[in-house]
């Protein structure tokens, strides 16, 4: 049993209302427009670093270090596609952002 702060034991009726308690109130804190942006900012952030981390391995760390034993390392090393698909991808993305504002500017001024 669960004891209480006076030392009393809890009845398993109170002791499982304060378990739903709190797990409604870790429900909330999720759900908590405040706390939830920050946990899914955060979690993006995190996201986003190891995703350019491991791009920079590949496109370039991994060019530079003496050839390897492991056929994965080796596969990346002896990459000649991937390593040029982000940076060619970016000037398309680039259009892409600016043809999206011109059309928002369009249909709100039209």
């Amino acid at each position: 049993m669960i004891s209480g702060g006076s030392g009393s034991l809890l009845s398993p009726l109170q002791s499982s209302v304060s378990l739903l308690s709190f797990r409604a109130n870790h429900h909330d804190f999720i759900l908590d427009p405040a706390n939830g942006m920050k946990y899914w900012g955060g979690f993006l952030v995190i996201i986003g670093a190891i995703s350019l981390t491991g791009f920079v391995f590949a496109a370039i760390i991994s060019k530079l270090f003496p050839l390897s034993d492991n056929p994965i390392i080796q596969a990346i090393q002896n990459d000649r596609y991937y390593c040029f698909l982000v940076p060619l991808t970016l000037p398309a993305l680039l259009v892409a952002v600016y043809f999206h504002w011109l059309s928002m500017k369009l249909f709100k001024h039209a």
